[in-house]
């Protein structure tokens, strides 16, 4: 642990490096925050569950559906309990603070391991910087909070233990990357395969590496085949139901990869919902810019081509469509990975390291900007181009919404819109649009993201309230409209 603790001075450039990462980080996070661009789903969900967990109590999913179960049973997420604590300093923005520290943090872990050896010590900065702007990282960054992304970031402090056989902070890291999600467990049983690959000439790196293997895919089986069922009420884990591809649980999944392999690896490739044409070359796209971003190293190290696979068939089998691409968190675990297998093949390179580097990065920057930006609906791009003004400015006055949101109390039951939420959840009481519930106010807008409703339909949710002899409507502002229980 010595060597990482660093001295400032003798490592200025990465503290610099990581210093304009955070402020670039909090341009893209916190503005896209304030400006009503983050949702019930799932930053409102988590920082509603932040208040709950730190008043001592089960967070539940009340939020975002009509019956109230142990948010466990959703995603078994542990790290919520521990950073609720942080919730009493910066309430809504607890996550968004935590998400932002927890990169920057990850970003050292590849640092510390290109510092280890002569080879790959010259691309320590270039890797860090590459890491940042990684078009994972930042879709990562600018759609709210999860989880899976502060399990990725532990990831190269992980590969930098079992670097040095320090096999018991090799096993804490991995134990603590599996509280995470239910699922980073399944990732990090294929990351250890990938390792065992890696490491193969080494008797007690093979005897550890399989150790982390086992203890992963029994964590994972434990939580997806028992704990949460269990939870849940369910006779079987209800994330299975987004792959009916695959056959809708995981039984089936494993039978139809092994009885049709040719089908299997063609479903990677193809939209496999024929019925919307728009996402026809989506995935295609996808590969194309995680090849241009460093996934070409992944063929010359193959190891790491192991590690990403669960995340890949995650990813692109899911009858979520919007997955398939660049855009979201579902491409956070690609960042440590891709970026550790481009550092370890240049390092081999008879070239000046600065150079390479150059190269790379401008590599990095073109597949981010070609994913995340030339690919993304018109909606999503004012998430990522902070270099224009639309980033920073919103469709319509905010302050509207902003003034009525300060008559609501602060312990008082509230419903709104989805993009509301993310700014009202901490609170005891949070619904989302059209759950009422025992909602005392109503923060209703008839045109700010109104999903799951249809636009129509929440101005008939609206009329329907004006005429209801329960509410009485305390002010309209523009199409911002707030509503109070009557007594």
């Amino acid at each position: 642990m010595n060597k990482i603790a660093l001295s400032f001075r003798a490592h200025s450039a990465a503290w610099i490096t990581a210093t304009l990462a955070f402020v670039l980080f909090g341009i893209v996070s916190f503005t896209n925050h304030i400006l009503f661009r983050t949702y019930a789903l799932d930053l409102g969900l988590y920082t509603n569950a932040l208040y709950d967990y730190a008043h001592f109590r089960f967070a539940d999913t009340s939020l975002f559906l009509p019956e109230n179960k142990n948010l466990l049973a959703d995603h078994f997420d542990l790290y919520l309990m521990l950073f609720s604590p942080l919730s009493w300093i910066f309430k809504s923005y607890t996550l968004l603070v935590v998400q932002s520290v927890a990169v920057i943090a990850g970003g050292f872990g590849v640092y510390f391991l290109l510092n280890e050896n002569e080879e790959s010590r010259p691309f320590r900065i270039w890797g860090m910087a590459i890491f940042y702007l990684f078009f994972g990282t930042l879709a990562a960054l600018a759609y709210d909070y999860h989880s899976n992304v502060i399990s990725a970031m532990v990831l190269p402090f992980f590969f930098l233990a079992i670097n040095r056989k320090s096999w018991g902070k090799a096993f804490a890291l991995l134990v603590f990357m599996c509280l995470g999600k239910e699922n980073v467990s399944l990732f990090l049983f294929f990351v250890s395969l990938g390792l065992f690959w890696k490491y193969f000439k080494s008797k007690e790196s093979r005897k550890y590496i399989l150790l982390f293997a086992g203890f992963s895919l029994l964590y994972f089986l434990f939580m997806v085949k028992w704990v949460m069922p269990t939870i849940a009420g369910e006779k079987d884990f209800v994330h299975f139901g987004k792959y009916p591809v695959l056959g809708g649980d995981m039984t089936a999944a494993i039978k139809f990869m092994i009885m049709h392999p040719l089908e299997f690896i063609r479903l990677l490739f193809v939209n496999h919902m024929p019925e919307d044409p728009t996402f026809n070359n989506e995935k295609v796209f996808f590969y194309l810019v995680l090849f241009v971003a460093g996934g070409w190293a992944l063929f010359a190290r193959p190891w790491y081509f192991i590690m990403i696979l669960p995340i890949i068939i995650q990813k692109e089998l899911t009858n979520q469509p919007s997955t398939w691409g660049c855009v979201y968190q579902y491409s956070i675990e690609f960042a440590p990975v891709v970026v550790i297998a481009v550092m370890e093949v240049v390092s081999k390179w008879k070239f000046n390291a600065n150079r390479i580097g150059a190269v790379l990065l401008f590599l990095t920057l073109s597949s981010t900007v070609y994913g995340l930006v030339e690919r993304s609906k018109a909606w999503e791009k004012e998430r990522f181009i902070f270099w224009q003004k639309p980033h920073f400015k919103a469709h319509y006055d905010l302050s509207d919404v902003k003034v009525l949101m300060e008559k609501i109390p602060a312990d008082a039951a509230v419903m709104a819109n989805s993009a509301y939420v993310g700014q009202l959840a901490y609170r005891d009481k949070c619904y989302t649009l059209p759950f009422v519930k025992d909602a005392e106010y109503i923060l209703v807008s008839s045109t700010e993201s109104t999903y799951p409703l249809s636009v129509e339909q929440t101005n008939e949710f609206i009329h329907a309230l004006q005429v209801d002899s329960a509410w009485n409507l305390l002010e309209q502002r523009g199409h911002v409209y707030l509503f109070q229980r009557k007594p």
